[in-house]
C-alpha cells in the first residue's frame, strides 16, 4: 500500500482580468497543484482576502495590471487599491 502526498495547494487572487489567471489555473492543475481561484471586483474584497480573516494557501499569486501607483481595474483608467497599502497593511 502507498502513501499518496497531498497536493500542492496555491490561491490565485485574480484582479480585473482573468485571462491570465485562467491560464496560470490550468497549467498548475495540469502538475496535479490544487488551485483556489478568487475573483475581486472592488478593494474591499481584496482587503477581505488579505487581512488573515480568510484562509489562504501558503503561496498566494496575486494576479492584477498596475504601475507604481497602485493596481488598475477593469477598464484600465480607474485605481483598484494604492499597492502600499495592501502589500503594507
Amino acid at each position: 500500500m502507498s502513501i499518496v502526498p497531498p497536493s500542492p495547494q496555491v490561491t490565485i487572487i485574480n484582479i480585473a482580468d482573468a485571462l491570465e489567471a485562467v491560464a496560470l489555473r490550468a497549467a498548475l492543475e495540469w502538475w496535479n497543484i490544487e488551485v483556489n481561484l478568487r475573483h475581486v471586483g472592488a478593494a474591499d474584497q481584496l482587503v477581505a482576502l488579505l487581512d488573515g480573516t480568510t484562509a489562504l494557501s501558503p503561496l498566494v499569486f496575486l494576479m492584477c495590471h498596475g504601475d507604481e501607483h497602485g493596481c488598475l481595474g477593469v477598464s484600465g483608467s480607474h485605481r483598484c487599491y494604492p499597492v502600499t497599502q495592501v502589500f503594507f497593511m
